[in-house]
């Protein structure tokens, strides 16, 4: 069990500290999983915890969220079945409200429909899954409470079976698309995002070292540099630091922060 501080420093345009105080509080098992999260204001008062729990077997089973009153924004509860699938999921809300996923698969164990419900047990809609011939889904169709089409997304992957593209259509026309590039490494290397309704058009891209580790990222909005991310990491592949920067349209910096991750020996 290892514990973490990250610590946030707001530096001014000169590069001067202006505040410093932890971020976040993380809470890691022997096997790398994150079991605690809690995110705390300027004054070290909490905002909200979040804690993480998994399976004997691995993979996710619970995710909580609770808020600086203590009380229940949304937990995710997973479920498997005979085979190690995940055939259920609950989603619960501070206000009571549910929506249950229910999962089936096809003989070969992947994805085929997820049926979406409420805490009464009423049908909200589904989702259907078209395979392709790598098992790879090819379409997802969303369907209202009485089976009707509300939208459709159409997936397309290289040689490599990367995901390379993914368009929205609602009511037969496009809504949005996305396009992924990758290096020869598979790691996703540019994220295009054009919204046709909007005429938006965001550009994410990212660079790694030879560990494969993230270390650095940026937004392009309209051709415009909104936010840039440097990591820097240990010999040992930890992350170390983070610096974010985020630009207004004129390309003038609006905030400098820069997070240190701190192992905590007490």
């Amino acid at each position: 069990m290892e514990n973490w501080n990250i610590v946030s420093v707001t530096l001014n345009r000169r590069s001067e500290e202006e505040d410093r105080h932890i971020h976040k509080n993380l809470t890691v098992d022997s096997s790398g999983n994150l079991l605690e999260e809690i995110e705390y204001d300027m004054d070290s008062n909490i905002l909200y915890k979040k804690i993480y729990r998994y399976f004997d077997t691995g993979g996710i089973c619970s995710y909580t969220e609770i808020d600086h009153h203590n009380e229940l924004v949304e937990k995710h509860t997973y479920t498997k079945d005979d085979y190690g699938y995940i055939n259920k999921i609950v989603y619960e809300y501070g206000d009571g409200s549910k929506q249950i996923q229910d999962i089936t698969f096809t003989d070969l164990g992947d994805t085929e429909k997820v049926i979406i419900s409420d805490e009464n047990g009423d049908i909200l809609g589904s989702e259907l899954y078209i395979l392709n011939e790598h098992r790879k889904v090819k379409e997802m169709i969303e369907l209202d409470a009485d089976n009707n089409e509300t939208a459709k997304h159409i997936y397309r992957y290289n040689d490599k079976g990367d995901q390379i593209s993914e368009e929205q259509y609602i009511d037969n026309e496009l809504y949005k698309k996305e396009l992924f590039e990758y290096d020869i490494n598979g790691n996703i290397i540019k994220r295009a995002e054009k919204e046709c309704s909007y005429n938006s058009h965001i550009v994410e891209s990212y660079k790694y070292d030879n560990n494969n580790n993230q270390i650095h990222s940026s937004v392009i909005n309209g051709g415009i540099l909104i936010f840039e991310n440097k990591c820097e990491y240990d010999d040992n592949n930890e992350l170390l630091t983070e610096e974010f920067y985020e630009l207004s349209s004129e390309g003038k910096i609006i905030s400098y922060e820069k997070l240190i991750h701190e192992r905590n020996m007490n």
